[in-house]
């Protein structure tokens, strides 16, 4: 037991310990009202009525860990389960208080799982502390900031073999005959500030330090310290050692035969003492020297005279890639010290300089002249005063000066109404804006000067695309996107903006289209699809894709095409399977709701090397025949409600993700056993009133699915545990009863729960999550939620989402069925009100 409160501060601690305890409390009863589903769930309920008193021990020791150890004995005065508590912390924080000297006859210290102790301004004696640090025999963490001691003379003794880090700071007036010691063999940092207050420092084991800061004015401690640190990585010199360390000779400086990164801190620009600690270090990266403009001074050896080394340092000829000078300032003999290390330094990339501007006058240009030994080298320099004007604007106008290839790369990134805004700087920008490769309209950007679209913007809008593209230059375009809203009158101007940017060079063209009424839409000319360079090509909403009456023998060439889009096109016969024909190269295909103006015999989607496809039609009977063959295809998504008499699947064996929602059952079984290797399936509601009917042995057996998401109209656990059945390595089950609008009646009323011959493998194996969506309660789902808690021995989670004002006594009643996986959580949410 340590006493660590004063008296005097006994009731404002109290006052705020107690703030700290209610907002907990009102913290907690947050979450419950945040996270619902924690509300079925009896230990959530006893959290909202109680006290933070009923909380376990593990987590109100976790919770005190957070305050000053100080605030956390406090609650001592509430029970003497509190002060078990604070007698069995890990984490103490000591800030401005005292350890009593002596303690007390009844005070003993033990702290045997003490692993980390700060003190910060702690007053106390040398001989307490001591004996203090002796009973802390874990201890891996240790700070010891300004810890201030009452008598002169004493010793200090930092010994521990698990101590990993150590943080040890003392400023000059209380101490002027201690004795230091630090024998720490597992110690890997080290932050060490010891202006004054020390008769000796003894200092042993130090060879696993990897990273160390050193502030001491005594030039025999930093010596010790650095002979111990003979594996040290990276290395923090303070502006102490700087006034001792130079007087040193430099046989008596150890080698660091290890070190990468050193920074030292100087009041002026000492290359001697630069020079000497770059000979020692013979790995060396980086090297970081920082003024201390704070303590700025004159050079202490002003006859010094730059000298030559007699050997260039190891590292700067093998290793020194990075030197930085933060807060430079200016001394006699810096250039040379700046001239070597660029010509010696054979392997340097950088040079950073962080200088005031004010003072630099032509110093950074003097400094870019200066032959480099290194191609890659480069100087940087950064000003510690950032103050701008216009002329260092001007002078700071680095973008003009590239060329424009690379301008007009830039300017590809932006909207074109963007980039075109660069016109008022020169008219050197208003030649690059008419050059512009890739083109991007979209009519949001000019904003309405009414609340709803008027005609006047359209206008506008239309009138802008129009002068850009009238004036247009070389090169040709490659890229052009439009989205807008058309009126009947536009859609000429649209097809004109079509032809005008079709041609051999066309890499990508977007048409997000929408008309304010039905009617007449716009044709897209034959010329787009024999674009040979064309890549992307995306049509959204109110385009017709029609032979052209001017060239009715247009040939299509699309050998470069790779993604291609059709939203709501109508195409006309035939049209669709002779341009899918010609796209030999296609890797994306989605086909959503494209409608054909007559009867089509045959639709094929064959290609050796589409890697997603995605296939959507609500129509009436308009194909009689879909074959898809795509053997490298890897995502399948296709929802057909009606409208075909016959499709077959071949070469989906590499698919890994699909999502069908086809309303017949011999489709749907033709995809599934094409899908063998299937890892992610989710079944849509369509499939719902065809697939429960279907004789279990004729559903394939999904040896490699990971993940199954059903989407239902009601609770038909023969149709799920069927799946289950086929589904040997399952992980996760997803059940989602579709909109409300549209769930059904059970339609099998005298079917009831049958209990499974076997068990699903899955279930006994590999299922770990089930989540049941928008969940509808039916009539046999209680002996479902029974049957795989039971048996669902890796099960982890259970999560259903119900409608609120339906769930009534349901949650209460399921967290009570027995479970046979330890780690099983049943979770619930609530459905949102629309």
């Amino acid at each position: 037991m340590i006493e660590i409160f004063s008296p005097m501060f006994f009731n404002m601690d109290l006052f705020w310990s107690h703030l700290i305890f209610r907002w907990i409390v009102r913290e907690l009863n947050d979450f419950q009202k945040n996270y619902p589903f924690c509300q079925g769930d009896p230990r959530c309920a006893k959290l909202r009525f109680a006290g933070i008193s009923d909380l376990p021990d593990c987590i109100l020791l976790h919770i005190l860990s957070f305050l000053p150890t100080k605030t956390a004995f406090l609650t001592t005065v509430l029970s003497r389960r509190w002060t078990h508590l604070c007698h069995h912390l890990q984490h103490l924080h000591f800030k401005g208080i005292t350890i009593p000297s002596p303690p007390p006859s009844w005070c003993r210290y033990h702290l045997p799982s003490l692993k980390t102790l700060q003190l910060y301004n702690v007053k106390t004696s040398v001989g307490n502390l001591e004996e203090l640090l002796s009973h802390c025999t874990a201890l891996e963490t240790l700070v010891l900031d300004s810890v201030c001691r009452f008598q002169e003379e004493g010793q200090l003794s930092i010994c521990f073999p698990s101590l990993k880090s150590l943080h040890f700071k003392s400023y000059w007036g209380y101490t002027v005959r201690l004795l230091l010691v630090i024998d720490t063999p597992s110690l890997k940092r080290l932050y060490i500030q010891a202006l004054s207050g020390f008769r000796e420092i003894r200092v042993r084991n130090l060879h696993n330090v990897e990273e160390a800061s050193i502030d001491i004015y005594k030039q025999s401690s930093v010596l010790e310290f650095l002979v111990e640190l003979c594996r040290i990585r990276i290395l923090e010199l303070g502006l102490s050692v700087f006034d001792c360390l130079p007087e040193a000779p430099p046989h008596r400086i150890p080698e660091l035969t290890c070190l990468q990164r050193l920074e030292l801190t100087v009041r002026c620009f000492d290359t001697r003492y630069i020079m000497d600690m770059l000979q020692k270090c013979p790995m060396l990266k980086l090297l970081a020297i920082v003024f201390n403009r704070q303590y700025v001074i004159s050079d202490p050896h002003p006859s010094r005279k730059w000298e030559l080394p007699v050997k260039v340092p190891t590292c700067l000829a093998s290793h020194l890639k990075v030197i930085k000078i933060k807060r430079y300032f200016e001394s006699r003999d810096d250039r040379d010290f700046f001239a070597y290390v660029l010509q010696h330094g054979l392997v340097l990339e950088s040079l950073d300089i962080q200088v005031d501007r004010a003072k630099a006058e032509a110093f950074p240009e003097e400094l870019s002249l200066l032959p480099r030994s290194s191609k890659t080298c480069q100087i940087n320099f950064s000003w510690l005063y950032d103050y701008v004007n216009r002329e260092t604007l001007i002078a700071m106008d680095r973008i003009s000066d590239l060329p424009d290839c690379i301008l007009l790369h830039i300017l590809s990134f932006l909207p074109t109404k963007t980039a075109f805004l660069t016109t008022v700087l020169s008219r050197r920008w208003t030649h690059l804006c008419h050059h512009l490769q890739h083109l991007h309209f979209e009519q949001n950007q000019f904003p309405y000067r009414n609340t709803w679209p008027d005609v006047s913007t359209k206008k506008r809008f239309l009138a802008t695309v129009n002068w850009i593209l009238s004036r247009h230059k070389a090169p040709p375009i490659r890229t052009f996107r439009l989205t807008c809203d058309l009126n009947h009158s536009d859609e000429y101007t649209v097809e004109w903006f079509i032809r005008k940017v079709s041609g051999p060079n066309l890499e990508e063209l977007n048409l997000h289209l929408s008309f304010c009424c039905s009617g007449p839409k716009v044709a897209i000319p034959n010329g787009v699809f024999s674009c040979t360079s064309l890549v992307t090509l995306r049509l959204k909403g109110g385009l017709i894709i029609t032979p052209s009456p001017s060239a009715p023998s247009c040939g299509y060439d699309l050998p470069s095409l790779k993604t291609l889009q059709l939203y709501n096109v109508k195409t006309s016969d035939g049209k669709l399977e002779e341009i899918l024909s010609h796209c030999t190269a296609l890797e994306t295909l989605i086909l959503d709701s494209v409608c054909p103006y007559f009867f089509e015999v045959q639709l094929s989607i064959c290609f050796p090397s589409l890697k997603s496809l995605h296939f959507k039609s609500h129509f009436g009977e308009t194909l009689r025949l879909l074959v898809i063959d795509t053997p490298s295809l890897k995502r399948l998504d296709i929802q057909v409600v009606s409208g075909f008499r016959e499709i077959r699947v071949r070469n989906l064996h590499n698919v890994e993700e699909a999502s069908i929602d086809i309303h017949k059952q011999s489709f749907v079984l033709e995809f599934l056993v094409e899908l063998c290797r299937i890892r992610i399936l989710e079944l849509g509601s369509s499939v719902f009133y065809c697939l429960p009917e279907a004789p279990p042995h004729r559903i394939p057996e999904l040896t490699c699915l990971q993940r199954l998401e059903l989407t239902v109209r009601c609770f038909d656990t023969r149709y799920i545990m069927d799946m289950l059945h086929k589904c040997p390595m399952l992980k996760l089950l997803a059940i989602g009863f579709n909109a409300l609008q549209y769930i059904i009646l059970d339609p099998h009323p005298s079917r009831k729960w049958e209990h499974p011959v076997r068990v699903p493998t899955c279930l006994a194996s590999h299922l770990q999550v089930i989540k049941i969506k928008r969940y509808v309660e039916s009539r046999d789902d209680r002996d479902f939620f029974a049957y795989v808690l039971q048996h669902g021995l890796v099960l982890e989670s259970l999560d259903i989402q119900v409608d609120r004002s339906r769930a009534k006594g349901f949650p209460e009643e399921l967290s009570l069925l027995p479970r046979s996986s330890k780690a099983c959580q049943i979770n619930f949410c609530w459905i949102p009100k629309s």
